[in-house]
């Protein structure tokens, strides 16, 4: 009903009567949908210090920091997610994998911060958690290649490249 001022109202009275990871997390929800990314993020903090196991969360609260431009709470969000992961989701690999997910989002976080160094070291871990696939590579190159590191850009490309005429064969 475009009504958004008394939805936001609603929300937080329904927060104020019975907070939960759930009425955060549609509060969160809403902001999202109103563009508001600092207060998205803010409610999902509310919401995941409620929850018992919120590691899958805290990932989805750090790629949504990464979207919005906000990098310190995507590498807090991801830091936090670590905590809380078992010993399992830790040791996971594979393109996909939580590993792996925290190692191409630490990287994302670290290239936006203006930090290559840790942004290579992560993107290198993801790699070599999901040697296989090309995207890893193709992201590993790009950042090379944004440091004037033209040689290993291209072997990272080159790699690439062999893996997906691999992967159509």
């Amino acid at each position: 009903m475009n009504r958004w001022m008394e939805a936001e109202r609603e929300l937080l009275t329904a927060i104020a009567l019975s907070p939960s990871a759930y009425t955060w997390w549609d509060l969160e929800e809403f902001y999202r949908k109103e563009g508001r990314g600092s207060e998205a993020i803010a409610a999902m903090r509310k919401s995941v210090k409620l929850q018992t196991d919120p590691t899958s969360n805290l990932m989805q609260m750090g790629y949504y920091a990464l979207e919005v431009g906000h990098p310190d709470d995507a590498l807090e969000a991801f830091d936090e997610a670590v905590r809380s992961a078992s010993a399992s989701e830790k040791k996971s690999t594979g393109r996909g994998s939580f590993a792996y997910n925290v190692a191409a989002g630490r990287s994302e976080a670290w290239s936006k911060i203006g930090d290559p160094k840790r942004a290579i070291a992560f993107q290198e871990q993801a790699v070599q958690l999901a040697p296989e696939a090309p995207q890893p590579w193709l992201n590993l190159a790009e950042i090379y290649q944004s440091q004037g590191r033209s040689a290993d850009a291209e072997r990272a490309k080159a790699r690439a490249a062999s893996l997906t005429q691999n992967q159509s064969r």
